[in-house]
């Protein structure tokens, strides 16, 4: 049998150019050009016969699956990104740009699968798409895009991320994909399917010329591969190649290296010879192992541009390039010259070396000859270097400099090397203020014109922003963060191409014609003053914002062009070594004010790949710096765009370098990794030994998000939340950022759970920390759950950033306003920002603030402002306007939420006014003082914590809307803070005063006894209680008096050695331990015969607890104790289980109380106290009385409930949202009728959903007998039986005349005269063929069993009149029961 194979020519990969702009280049006979902007072409223009009837601007995509099984699949559609707009009614459906709920098929061909039906605006190259179900999604891991160009019609097969454009019921055979892996110098690992393949080879081409031609192979060079084992350690470093199979390739390590750089192709064929698959190959392992495998080979050697006395050498490692030349340029950029360079067989790297002064600040570039696997092809190349340090404009040209040369004034600043840099004693120390450099400076006319938004105006002592920092610092701040400052992809750095706010309509529009502004304001008019004068209400500043994007010079800047160079447009003049020298004013500026500087950085992706202008990596080594999905053999961009693989050892190495550069050469003190999760652990580990080299307190920490392919440790162990747990390398912590910023702590009847999780994250989030839940149950961190994880991840405080507000997302004033009610005034909303950043600020672990989060700042609700320009990014340090209402945000990411948008800025509750600014900015410092008062508030040790920090107001019983914590550092613990034995922090984010009783000797934190908030002035400290008024946070320390005094314990009361209960049931000994339950209770269950027995409970050495009382205790009946008093007695006159619960509120009379089930056996009422609800959009999200769920026994409740046709959102909860908030595990999630759902039971659970089909009845059943982790099944309550049900009995004569009307659940009922007397009865259908009864007796309201075709049910009937009778089907056996009604 002949296996044809053809050129996959539809095949389009989207490579990445300046940012996220795209560009397609089409595969075809290894030629490739960019696509350009096309009018739609329909099918017929190309000749091909449409399988639909579309209008001009519809497009269709068909999805194919071979199960046919399309539930649940649908479209993830969006606009922008590089590509076009969807039009109405696409864009107005409510399932655009909504993940949890996509756009579904219009319907399913039998040929060509789901279809989709879109409607766009024309004119565009592309539009994107994602096909998925959950989080699974189709086509492979990159987004996908619809080219209108190639046709109107496009073909897509489940697994394969091409898209064709004529109809196909099958993918075509190909050259497929990249899954053959050369792992070492004789390993392969290929995906292959080895049940029809005979023989399998290698081939290859040094002119690159495979191809298939006319359905031919025309490969002529190839190498036997053997089916082989593969040694259990590759297996074991290639987690996600665990089920490839192996090959041995019989060559030595210089014939590897010269293939390398070659076009390899991996073929199989069957017995006849014919092919049955070919792949590309995959060479990043290959490249590790043949070029640093060893002790001094390319990971060692140095890299970029090297000065000697009198000579520089430049660096290139390039193992598959054929040659590199090294091109110089002037200063001015004309050529001066072409240098030879020289290849280096063990390392890989190109060298070239020159003399110093023929060199030293001119510019070069490298000219690359290399077979790139893009477009399988040998291409000539030019790049700038990977290693470059200094840039010309825009980053076209590297730059010769020696970063050491401290001694240049143009270099570095006067100082410089005898700069003072603060310390650092212990990560925990750290208070970080997360900025951006443009927004710092940018629209502050205190600032240098020629310094705003640049790196020099924090050396401008007495602007503004600088003043406002220095206060900041003064107060307790330690650390600036930095956004991004390494060379950026995305920034024009050439200011006279740019059009910022500053310039005018006309420059804007001369660039861009179609921008709303031309033809309409005034050419002369200055874009900033027409922002102002737009209605907030409109879309008319976004549009215009909008029009500027890629043109001004904004950008957060996480699209990295160079990893080692300071960003140009940051620098007076982009154009060469300024950009070091200014950076360096900056750092050493900061350093002065007593901050230590923190760099973003971003290793997890690169701006672009390919050939574009942008690429350096892959220009350098194609194919090796990122990470290649295994089948595809395209690259990831799980991340945003072209994912890096820092688990290759040469892009860890380029890592670690610029690390190490900066850190040495410009005086960064820690680094912030993006996307810390998608880098291997051990990479960012030994990266920080790397700096520590050089700077031993160096501070990491980095977004330990884990998704993505390299999601749950696929690839590698992740340098995740959970995985950097103990290392102090900190990770940012989503649990307290979400528990805040839902406002539920603010709320009347707010969630308890939300309240837990702030709790726990103010104790450093703790994996062994315990703490009493809103439950009423002793727990563990890790133990408690959060979205279908642990809540807590860390092992010492280091390892968790507390942060409530960054870059990404709403600001926490935006956040805030969307939650909060309505109708509370100004003052109240200023109160709760107040408190909301206190919370972090007195946490265990380590404090990350927003720039401006203590000014209130806004973003105009825009929850994505990375490239929303100046206007929705302004920072106003004169504390007058926070950027409030200055119109809808950017369409992009918010356009959604637009109407909701308008309302809650309509509010003049939330219209901010500079009052209200600076009573959040006086606020702030006051808790940066406090903080900075204590090392208490920075304890080091997850041990420490635990001895020290307790909650109080805790489990079931607590108040909400109040969090107290108390620190110790009383007698019996070492003395911390040589001021104070305790401190105590009351979070009243309450409405109402709060008083707290138990606590003495507290008196109101210095900082706020002189703070200029007039609610503190209502603080009461009594001797045994203090009040607090609403929405405030009050700190109370207790004093240290000379040596060490009592504080505030956060032990259990008999401290942490173990109680038992001891006396005659167990020879006195310690074999049954009490276990601590929280909140100074214990409790035991044991198993005791009956008899009479002395007893004590205490500890092992009868010492701190020996409590006793002299006197016999009653099961049932409270007994208080005394410490110390003599043995009690206790008469057991039933062998049985019993529960012995000691509460030691006071440890010196704690009260026991034993209990019994077998004495008195609770009543079955549920797992849940409350009653609970389905609350939801049918509901208002109220809980009422025809939504509520029923109790019948064994965990399970029932409801049923008329809901409209379509989605319905909700959730299952009590009245007041505490004890019980029933939702998903994750957001997004739709339940599918009749299947048994997992939910969770938590505060941070996410909305669930349910389509109706139609409308009518649905049955709603919980199990609950696992009440944190329940079953939820939802289906049409429709009557199980076809046919109609009868009471039939000896008072009807056994007719039908009373049929029994469905109630839904099962369960039918019946309203029957019934005469005084014996009755006899059944339920049955008119002929008979299904009858119930149970052939015995039973007494009236109570159910009984009923069995089909059982004998007549008997009742004796008192009095005459009306009963009802119930049978409920849905039981096994079927119940039944009589009850009398008002007779």
């Amino acid at each position: 049998m002949k296996h044809l194979l053809t050129v996959l020519t539809a095949t389009s990969f989207m490579l990445y150019h300046s940012g996220s702009h795209a560009n397609t280049v089409n595969i075809n006979n290894d030629a490739w050009s960019d696509s350009q902007t096309q009018a739609p072409a329909s099918n017929a223009d190309q000749g091909i016969e449409a399988v639909l009837d579309l209008a001009p601007n519809e497009i269709a995509l068909f999805y194919s699956r071979t199960d046919g099984n399309y539930d649940g699949w649908g479209l993830h559609l969006w606009n922008g990104e590089g590509c076009g707009d969807y039009a109405s009614s696409t864009s107005d459906s409510t399932y655009f740009n909504n993940w949890g709920n996509p756009y579904p098929a219009d319907g399913i061909h039998p040929e060509y699968g789901a279809y989709y039906i879109l409607t766009t605006e024309p004119g565009a190259s592309c539009y994107n798409f994602i096909v998925h179900k959950g989080d699974n999604k189709a086509l492979g891991n990159a987004n996908s895009k619809f080219e209108p160009s190639q046709g109107q019609e496009g073909f897509t097969f489940h697994g394969y991320p091409e898209i064709w454009y004529t109809p196909l019921t099958s993918r075509p055979a190909s050259i497929d994909g990249a899954r053959a892996h050369w792992i070492d110098t004789n390993t392969f690992l290929w995906q292959v399917d080895t049940r029809s393949a005979q023989t399998y080879s290698l081939y290859y081409a040094d002119d690159s010329s495979m191809a298939l031609e006319d359905e031919v192979f025309t490969g002529t060079q190839s190498l036997p591969l053997q089916p082989s084992a593969v040694s259990p350690d590759i297996r074991a470093s290639l987690p996600h190649l665990d089920s490839f199979t192996g090959f041995t390739l019989d060559i030595d390590p210089a014939q590897a290296k010269t293939l390398a750089k070659q076009q390899l192709m991996a073929v199989a064929r069957d017995s006849e010879g014919d092919i049955v698959d070919i792949t590309r190959v995959q060479i990043p392992q290959l490249l590790d192992h043949l070029y640093t495998r060893g002790s001094n080979d390319a990971d060692e050697a140095q890299l970029g541009v090297i000065y000697s006395k009198n000579h520089i050498t430049a660096a290139l490692w390039a193992p598959t390039a054929r040659s590199v030349t090294l091109n110089v340029f002037s200063e001015d950029k004309k050529p001066r010259g072409k240098r030879e360079m020289h290849f280096d067989e063990q390392t890989g790297i190109w060298r070239y070396k020159g003399g110093k002064p023929s060199l030293d600040r001119l510019f070069y570039q490298y000219e690359i000859e290399v077979y790139h696997p893009r477009t399988d092809a040998v291409e000539v190349l030019t790049t700038s270097d990977p290693y470059s340090v200094s840039l010309s404009t825009n980053g076209q040209y590297s730059q010769f400099v020696d970063l050491a040369d401290t001694a240049s004034p143009d270099l570095a600043p006067k100082g410089w090397t005898e700069r003072m840099r603060p310390a650092l004693p212990a990560p925990e120390d750290a208070v970080i203020y997360e900025t951006h450099i443009r927004d710092f400076s940018i629209r502050d006319e205190s600032v240098s014109p020629q310094y705003r938004g640049k790196y020099m105006a924090f050396t401008e002592q007495d602007s503004m922003p600088v003043t406002h920092l220095k206060s900041l610092t003064e107060a307790g701040l330690t650390h600036i963060h930095l956004l991004p400052a390494n060379d950026i992809a995305s920034i024009n750095e050439d200011e006279n191409t740019r059009v910022d706010l500053s310039d005018t309509v006309g420059k804007l529009c001369g660039q861009v014609p179609g921008a709303p502004v031309c033809g309409v304001e005034s050419d002369n008019a200055v874009l900033w003053d027409v922002l102002e004068s737009y209605d907030p209400a409109s879309g008319d500043a976004q549009a215009l914002v909008n029009s500027l994007r890629g043109l001004d010079g904004f950008n957060w800047g996480y699209d990295p062009h160079h990893f080692a160079a300071p960003e140009g447009s940051y620098a007076t003049d982009p154009d060469g070594e300024a950009r070091i020298r200014e950076m360096r004013e900056m750092v050493m500026a900061l350093n002065n004010m007593g901050l230590q500087v923190i760099l973003d950085v971003v290793y997890n992706h690169t701006a672009s790949s390919g050939l574009f202008d942008t690429s350096v990596l892959d220009k350098t080594v194609p194919g090796y710096y990122h990470r290649l999905n295994e089948i595809s053999g395209g690259i990831e961009n799980s991340t945003c765009c072209e994912n890096t693989a820092t688990e290759h050892r040469m892009m860890a190495k380029l890592m670690n370098d610029s690390l190490v550069s900066f850190a040495q050469h410009f005086g960064f003190d820690g680094f912030r990794f993006d996307l810390m999760g998608h880098l291997p652990k051990q990479a960012v580990l030994d990266a920080r030994d790397a700096v520590r080299q050089v700077d031993a307190d160096t501070l990491f920490y980095g977004e330990g998000w884990n998704f993505g392919e390299v999601a749950n440790d696929r690839r590698f162990e992740q340098a995740s939340q959970f995985g950097m747990a103990g290392t102090e390398i900190g990770t940012f912590n989503d649990r307290l950022r979400e528990a805040v910023r839902s406002a539920e702590l603010f709320r009347e009847n707010g969630s308890l759970n939300q309240q837990d999780l702030i709790r726990l994250s103010m104790a450093g989030s703790l994996t062994d920390y315990e703490f009493v839940t809103a439950g009423g149950e002793l727990t563990r961190g890790e133990a408690y759950d959060w979205n279908g994880q642990s809540a807590a991840y860390a092992t010492d405080p280091a390892d968790s950033i507390h942060y409530i507000s960054k870059h990404d997302n709403e600001t926490l004033w935006d956040q805030l306003q969307y939650n909060l009610p309505a109708d509370m005034p100004l003052t109240e909303r200023v109160r709760v920002q107040n408190v909301a950043l206190s919370i972090p600020l007195l946490s265990q672990g380590i404090p990350f603030l927003h720039m401006g989060s203590e000014l209130l700042r806004s973003k105009s609700m825009d929850r994505n402002t990375y490239d929303a320009g100046d206007w929705f990014n302004l920072v106003d340090f004169t504390g007058t306007d926070n950027a409030w209402n200055t119109g809808l945000p950017m369409a992009q990411d918010n356009q959604s939420r637009w109407d909701e948008i308008r309302q809650v800025s309509a509010n003049p509750h939330s219209d901010i006014d500079a009052q209200g600014m600076q009573a959040a900015n006086a606020s702030f410092k006051e808790f940066l003082q406090i903080r900075k008062s204590s090392p208490l508030f920075k304890l080091q040790t997850m041990e420490d914590i635990r001895q020290r920090v307790a909650f109080h107001n805790t489990g079931n019983e607590q108040t909400q809307g109040l969090i107290v914590m108390s620190i110790d550092d009383g007698t019996g613990l070492p003395d911390t803070d040589p001021l104070h034995d305790a401190i105590l922090v009351v979070v009243n984010a309450s409405g109402n005063t709060q008083t707290i009783d138990g606590f003495d000797g507290l008196s109101l934190h210095p900082a706020q006894m002189a703070s200029a908030d007039p609610a503190l002035t209502n603080v009461v400290v009594n001797d045994e209680s203090i009040s607090v008024p609403p929405l405030t946070t009050a700190v109370f320390v207790k004093t240290q008096q000379g040596a060490q005094g009592s504080g505030i314990s956060a032990l259990p009361p008999y401290g942490d050695q173990p109680v038992y209960l001891r006396g005659e049931m167990n020879g006195w000994g310690t074999s049954d331990p009490f276990t601590y339950k929280g909140n100074n209770t214990y409790s035991l269950d044991i198993f005791l015969e009956t008899g009479t027995y002395e007893f004590k409970i205490a500890d092992e050495g009868f010492d701190k607890a020996n409590i006793g009382g002299g006197f016999t205790v009653t099961p049932g009946v409270d007994a208080t104790l005394q410490n110390g008093g003599n043995n009690l007695q206790l008469t057991v006159t039933q062998s049985a289980d019993y529960q012995f619960v000691l509460t030691a509120d006071d440890a010196s009379a704690p009260m026991l109380t034993i209990t019994s089930d077998a004495i008195n056996p609770p009543d079955d009422t549920g797992p849940y106290a409350d009653p609970i609800y389905i609350r939801g959009i049918m509901t208002d999200w109220q809980a009422t009385a025809p939504y509520s769920l029923s109790y019948t026994a064994n965990g399970i409740y029932t409801a049923s409930v008329t809901l409209s046709a379509g989605q319905h959102t909700f959730k299952i909860a009590d009245a007041n949202w505490q004890s019980v908030n029933i939702g998903a595990t994750t957001s997004g999630q739709i339940i599918e009728a009749d299947v048994p759902w997992d939910v969770i039971n938590s505060g941070s659970s996410q909305d669930l959903a349910f389509v109706a089909a139609t409308s009518g009845a649905y049955a709603f059943r919980l199990d609950a007998s696992n009440p944190a982790n329940p079953v939820l099944t939802i289906y049409a309550d429709v009557p199980p039986m076809a046919e109609t049900l009868y009471l039939r009995g000896s008072m009807n004569d056994w007719g039908t005349t009373n049929p029994m009307t469905y109630e839904g659940l099962g369960v039918y009922a019946a309203d029957v005269d019934t005469p005084a007397g014996t009755a006899y009865f059944k339920a049955a259908v008119e002929n008979w063929s299904l009858n119930y009864g149970s052939g015995n007796q039973f007494d009236l309201q109570t159910w009984f069993p009923v069995y089909e075709n059982g004998g007549d049910s008997v009742i004796n009937v008192d009095a005459a009149g009306t009963y009802q009778y119930r049978i409920d089907t849905s039981a096994t056996p079927a119940q039944m029961k009589v009850e009398a009604l008002n007779n």
